[in-house]
């Protein structure tokens, strides 16, 4: 007869089926720990893509705003302004004298700041009516700079 030992009988035989509370709270840190890492990352890529969007969006209006002055479209100048809310592509002289029918407004999310701004473009030339200076940051302490000088080309910074 064969006599083994209880304890040699566990330590090779057991198998352990389930799960201890280490393990556990093991597996939940690694979670928690991945999980507020990964979402500090995609908070600042949020917020680094809100401002390329509009950055992209003042440039491209100004541009459409330009283009459609130079063909006279409507028969009208056009213009951009902005507030702390909207970009607006506009129709008329102003923004105060303006068709609002064909206003065409970009909003802008709170984590992106613009300067305030608006220009006309005349009809044919395509000359904005002031040299302009846009700031757009954002709250993560990126800024871009967009320029329009007096024949009316845009420059990105």
């Amino acid at each position: 007869m064969i006599y083994v030992r209880k304890s040699e009988f566990l330590s090779t035989g057991f198998t352990h089926k389930g799960v201890t509370l280490i393990e556990l709270l093991l597996v939940i840190s690694i979670f928690l720990i991945v999980g507020v890492t990964s979402g500090s990352i995609a908070s600042n890529f949020l917020v680094r893509n809100n401002l390329q969007n509009k950055v992209n969006e003042v440039v491209s209006t100004l541009r459409t705003a330009q283009l459609n002055s130079i063909s006279s479209k409507g028969d009208s100048r056009w213009g951009v302004t902005a507030t702390t809310d909207d970009i607006i592509l506009f129709r008329g002289d102003s923004y105060a004298s303006r068709d609002p029918t064909y206003d065409e407004k970009f909003s802008i999310p709170k984590s992106v700041t613009v300067t305030s701004f608006e220009v006309a473009f005349n009809k044919l030339t395509g000359n904005p009516n002031q040299v302009l200076t846009v700031i757009l940051s954002n709250n993560i302490g990126e800024s871009y700079t967009v320029s329009l000088n007096e024949v009316g080309i845009v420059d990105l910074n």
